[in-house]
């Protein structure tokens, strides 16, 4: 009498004779696999969490540059700037801090965070017109009146955008 195959015991069979005979590089990239895995959750939730602080602290900044308290924004904004620059919720601060320095006279750092809002974050359509209109006030403070008038064009041009 000849003996039936059965296709399960078949498979499970060739699993093992292939387990057996591939064991140490399936164990090494299934263990690199898993290590990547596990790395990419700890960004993705480190990354959340700094998003969250950094909504927090624009929120903050929100309420004080509401009343007026721009040095307070500036005290608060600036410090972390490095730290959550490029992160989707800080953009509203960064713009928020170069307007406060504008605010105040300092017009060196709020040119410089202008620019870095418009590298960062220049699709975002009202605060890139504000961003421009912010630098053509700095050029024309400093009596350039050619790049002011540029950057105001470009201004507009942005507040067309966001209207349409």
């Amino acid at each position: 009498k000849e003996l039936k195959h059965d296709p399960l015991m078949d498979s499970i069979y060739k699993f093992r004779h292939f387990w057996g005979a591939h064991q140490t590089s399936l164990s090494r990239y299934g263990g690199l696999i898993l290590v990547a895995l596990v790395l990419s959750i700890l960004v993705i939730r480190w990354r959340t969490a700094q998003d969250e602080k950094a909504r927090a602290v624009t929120g903050v900044a929100f309420i004080e540059f509401g009343n007026g308290n721009y040095n307070t924004v500036i005290s608060q904004l600036a410090p972390v700037v490095d730290e959550y620059s490029g992160l989707k919720s800080f953009g509203s601060g960064l713009f928020l801090l170069a307007r406060s320095e504008l605010f105040v006279g300092d017009t060196l750092n709020a040119e410089l965070h202008f620019r870095l809002f418009l590298d960062e974050y220049g699709h975002i359509p009202l605060l890139k017109c504000g961003a421009y209109g912010g630098l053509g006030i700095i050029a024309e403070s400093r009596k350039e009146y050619l790049t002011a008038a540029r950057l105001f064009e470009k201004a507009t041009r942005a507040d067309r955008k966001s209207v349409v």
